[in-house]
């Protein structure tokens, strides 16, 4: 409780904060996909946050991982400004696929990457040193529930959010590597996944 307390007061080093102190509960790293949801937090906010996460994830050569799972970087479309938006992301694996959750720390709004996917699912992902092109898709039914079990397994930390959640279903999302050329080209929305209002 000392260290929240020294944590939130700022009287921590901002590195630690981020790095050494990650339980995997999302409290301790602003940024990943199991971050602590907070009202006031701006888009802004989230930027300033993300920003030394990625910059770390690249410096690493794409390894950087944390006590709560390892990490991507999510490259989207913004749905409305078509610029490109880099979101850092925990993720699990089913197969080839990777599974992502858009918990937004169990806020009751979808988080804007998710809302840029679902009007461009043609996407970027960074991985183990890697950098490809991915499609998106959206889990529904079964298959959510398969695949949650799946990433809840590996990171149970996004129980708990989706036990909190009660004003939305949290989208489980596989990014699945494209071997076709048309998608880099093709971005109809994935199915099952309305377009989102309020995107960026």
């Amino acid at each position: 409780m000392k260290a929240i307390f020294a944590w939130r007061s700022g009287s921590l080093p901002e590195k630690r904060s981020i790095w050494t102190d990650y339980r995997g509960a999302g409290r301790y790293a602003p940024g990943y996909a199991g971050d602590v949801a907070d009202p006031a937090r701006t888009k802004r906010d989230w930027a300033a946050f993300n920003r030394p996460v990625i910059d770390k994830f690249r410096k690493d050569g794409g390894r950087t991982a944390t006590r709560g799972g390892p990490v991507l970087l999510l490259t989207t479309t913004g749905a409305r400004t078509g610029r490109a938006r880099v979101t850092p992301l925990n993720f699990s694996r089913d197969g080839e696929r990777f599974i992502v959750m858009a918990s937004k720390g169990g806020s009751p709004t979808h988080p804007d990457w998710y809302r840029n996917l679902a009007v461009h699912p043609v996407v970027t992902v960074e991985s183990d040193g890697e950098r490809f092109t991915a499609r998106a898709t959206v889990s529904q039914g079964a298959e959510r529930v398969r695949l949650l079990k799946i990433h809840t397994r590996a990171m149970p930390f996004f129980s708990a959010y989706e036990r909190s959640v009660k004003t939305r279903e949290i989208p489980v999302i596989t990014l699945e590597r494209s071997r076709l050329p048309s998608d880099r080209t093709s971005d109809s929305p994935p199915a099952g996944s309305p377009s989102a209002r309020r995107v960026i």
